[in-house]
């Protein structure tokens, strides 16, 4: 996961010169960074990690989350659900990919969806085969048919699930008796 580096002029300079830049640099420096190094950032009197985060990357709520942490690997835990809450309201907002729009029926006609109501027009008697069905279809004739998703078994896989079930039952039975 990449973030977002700051300005130059902010970067954190670490005790011993290492630089951080953003957030996720901070975390792999927080995961090794000795007790000493942690001290003079964080003590009694201040807080760097928390002031850098809040003047610097400009997230008050996450400095303040910082600010009563005492240890390197509270900070980092902190840090990375706050970059994990980032991704997740990307993902949120990206928009879900759309149904195809023509469906090629085994006559050759031609559909095409609506995308808001799910529905397909058509004049001819046409059987239809979707892997991803709409809730319905519409003729000219104002016909609506809804459909539902059946599955078909045959009798041969019904016969192999019972046949599972009673050597499963019968396994547990005597694993009871035992």
């Amino acid at each position: 996961m990449k973030t977002q580096n700051v300005p130059e002029q902010h970067t954190f300079w670490l005790k011993g010169g290492k630089a951080i830049k953003n957030l996720q640099e901070l975390v792999s420096h927080l995961e090794t960074m000795d007790e000493n190094t942690f001290k003079h950032h964080v003590n009694e009197h201040k807080n760097d990690f928390a002031t850098w985060v809040e003047h610097a990357i400009g997230n008050r709520k996450l400095a303040l989350r910082l600010s009563s942490v005492s240890t390197p690997e509270h900070m980092a835990h902190h840090i990375q659900d706050h970059l994990v809450e980032i991704v997740d309201k990307k993902e949120k907002s990206v928009k879900k990919p759309e149904l195809p729009t023509k469906i090629v029926t085994p006559n050759v006609t031609k559909l095409s969806l609506a995308h808001k109501h799910e529905r397909i027009v058509t004049s001819n008697k046409t059987q239809l085969m979707l892997n991803h069905p709409p809730h319905r279809i519409q003729s000219m004739h104002k016909t609506q048919l809804f459909l539902s998703l059946k599955q078909k078994h045959l009798p041969l896989e019904l016969a192999s699930y019972l046949v599972f079930g009673v050597v499963v039952g019968v396994a547990l039975a005597i694993l009871m008796l035992l």
